[in-house]
Parts: C-alpha cells; structure tokens; sequence
C-alpha cells in the first residue's frame, strides 16, 4: 500500500466530532483538529470593509447534518446558539478543492473556531486542512 492512499484511509478514519444531546462542543483548544461533514454551497455576504468589492465577499459554507452549538470558554462563542452552517477557508490548493466540490457532499478536516469578525459568514469557521469528497467533484 503506498503512503498516500495509507494517509487516505487514515484521514478516512476519522471521526466527526461526537456530541451528547444538550452538549455543545468544546472549541477552546485552537489546536485540536475537527472533522464534519456537509453540503457544500457558497454565497455574496455585505461586507464590512468600505474597501470591499460591490457585489460583497464570496464565502463558503458548509451545512452540516444537525445543528450545533460550541463553546470555547467564554470568548467568542454563544453556547446557547445552535447552528447547522460552518465558514470554510483553506489555502490555495485547499480552496480549489472547496470551490470543486460546491454544492456536493463532503467531509471537512481542520482546526475551527467561533466567528469574531464581521468576514466571518457563520457562526463557526473551520480552516480546511483536507477534504473528502462523498458526492460532487466538478472537473471545471
């Protein structure tokens, strides 16, 4: 088996995160790295910036399974908020495959975070560092 399908099936392998009824999920490492899984879809936000183009900021978003909501001690988040849509972002090469993938099916890794700014579409933001496609991929 070579490196690259053995990474495959380990990336496979692992987990959404598993979250109790009336739990939220605990975001206040920065480190910890998450997976969820979703449809794809992206969408024109106003932005805040004056400086911004005027047809708005582009963003992705992932719709999840089943709302949520996080808490990361206190900072950011809003525990009480349960949410089923996820800003996306990755570098370059994790950006092309964001875009292949719209309105698809896949399963997002990455290190998340709670929305703090006005460029953040959602209530939770996830910097993409790998992706499954389930259903969807666009060779455009």
């Amino acid at each position: 088996m070579n490196l690259a399908l053995a990474m495959a099936l380990i990336v496979a392998a692992t987990p959404p995160p598993v979250i109790a009824e009336g739990q939220c999920l605990d975001v206040s490492n920065p480190a910890q790295r998450l997976s969820f899984a979703g449809t794809l879809s992206d969408a024109r936000f106003q932005s805040p910036s004056v400086s911004a183009p005027p047809e708005g900021e582009r963003a992705i978003i992932l719709r999840i399974d089943r709302s949520i909501c996080v808490d990361d001690g206190g900072e950011f988040a809003d525990p009480a908020l349960r949410f089923d849509r996820i800003h996306v972002w990755g570098a370059p090469p994790i950006a092309e495959g964001l875009r292949r993938a719209l309105r698809g099916r896949v399963q997002l890794f990455g290190r998340v975070f709670p929305a703090h700014t006005g460029h953040h579409h959602a209530p939770l933001v996830m910097e993409v560092d790998d992706i499954i496609v389930i259903d969807g991929w666009s060779d455009e």
